[in-house]
């Protein structure tokens, strides 16, 4: 099983969605082992990143969108075939403004069926 996403993972792929790109990008610079999307995905997008992901091996990824339209992506990432799995935490793209360090959040972890 893949855990961290690399771009090179994606080539041969004409374009690599930008949420694919910011993703890798944030969580590569704040430690994370896994892919994190932060950030707003549209659900029309979403099968489309679901299958990039799984042609590139992943099969597990947090969301840590801290608005409530991370449940309308919970739903288009279950439709395409990824679950829930676990709640569990991960290193936020910004910097605690007291410690420095990247401050640590809540995530939804999901994993593909």
């Amino acid at each position: 099983m893949k855990n961290v996403v690399f771009i090179k993972d994606f080539e041969g792929n004409q374009e690599i969605p930008e949420a694919i790109y910011w993703g890798y990008q944030k969580s590569k610079e704040s430690g994370n082992a896994l892919l994190d999307f932060s950030d707003v995905i549209h659900a029309d997008k979403i099968p489309e990143i679901a299958e990039m992901l799984r042609s590139a091996g992943v099969q597990e990824f947090t969301i840590s969108l801290p608005s409530g339209d991370i449940l309308e992506e919970m739903t288009a990432f279950k439709e395409c075939g990824f679950k829930v799995y676990d709640i569990v935490k991960v290193k936020a793209n910004y910097r605690d403004f007291k410690t420095k360090e990247f401050k640590v959040i809540p995530a939804v972890l999901m994993k593909i069926e």
